[in-house]
């Protein structure tokens, strides 16, 4: 696995905070917003969590959706790795891939990125490229708040350029695979619709929040398909839910939906977002 070491932040000052004691305040400010949980995580209980699904907008738009699984995540037991699978939105690398870095930099510091998991995918035919990873957000933005509620690794980074059935149903195979046995977490990272005036983007939005909550990843890409949504993570999502339900885990449940209009103001073209989290069974 060669090349750099250490991925480089792609969008620090960009879709979030570059200087790290104001991006720990936009963090928190995520949690204490009123469409995010409106407080600051508490002690961790004994509820698992197995897998979330998050947006992955600029922190300032849908940080306060992904602070609603985030909370959950802070208040389980932390999982000994977390697999992160987000779209490659640029298409540069393979149509699958792991990152190879050993680390990723964000400005509160490195996240480990180096795992037998990750090694287990290689070696399982998952390709190791830098390239899909490099200008890509869909991860990256998760990392400060994992930082954040103090889990600092290891975290997996899988980023998908092809979201087709066959491409999905080979990811959830790898991943059960790799993962059975294992305490570990996955987060599906992905926007619902994009640029829709709020009421139509809020009606397309339940076909997918029911896809969701359905816990069948086929039916979310045959839904997502058909009716033409803009949801820019479905293969990521779909693949995720796959490999749960596969893996045991409980129903899906939805803990936030919310729009840019919601949390910006501007109604006019939106983009959707969701977070919902699965319990280990």
């Amino acid at each position: 696995m060669a090349g750099e070491r250490i991925r480089r932040p792609a969008v620090s000052g960009l879709f979030y905070e570059a200087e790290a004691s104001r991006l720990r305040r936009q963090v928190e400010w995520c949690f204490e917003h009123r469409y995010g949980p409106g407080r600051q995580p508490g002690p961790a209980g004994q509820r698992r969590v197995r897998a979330l699904v998050v947006p992955h907008a600029a922190l300032q738009y849908s940080g306060p959706v992904a602070a609603h699984a985030y909370l959950r995540l802070a208040e389980a037991p932390p999982p000994a790795v977390i697999v992160i699978v987000g779209p490659d939105h640029y298409g540069h690398g393979s149509a699958v891939a792991v990152a190879p870095q050993a680390r990723w930099a964000t400005p509160l510091g490195e996240v480990e990125t180096d795992h037998p998991v990750r090694d287990d995918l290689a070696r399982r035919g998952l390709p190791a490229d830098a390239r899909g990873h490099q200008r890509e957000h869909s991860i990256e933005v998760q990392l400060p708040f994992l930082q954040v509620i103090g889990y600092h690794g290891p975290v997996v980074p899988i980023v998908m350029a092809d979201q087709q059935a066959e491409t999905v149903g080979h990811l959830a195979d790898l991943l059960v695979a790799v993962l059975a046995g294992i305490e570990a977490a996955m987060i599906a990272s992905t926007d619902l619709s994009h640029y829709l005036p709020y009421e139509h983007a809020v009606d397309v939005d339940r076909v997918v929040l029911a896809a969701l909550m359905s816990g069948d990843g086929r039916r979310l890409l045959d839904d997502v398909r058909s009716q033409a949504i803009t949801m820019c993570g479905a293969g990521p999502a779909a693949a995720v839910l796959e490999a749960s339900r596969r893996l045991g885990c409980g129903p899906v449940e939805v803990l936030r939906y919310a729009t840019s209009g919601d949390i910006a103001g501007d109604r006019q073209a939106v983009v959707g977002y969701a977070a919902a989290a699965l319990d280990a069974a």
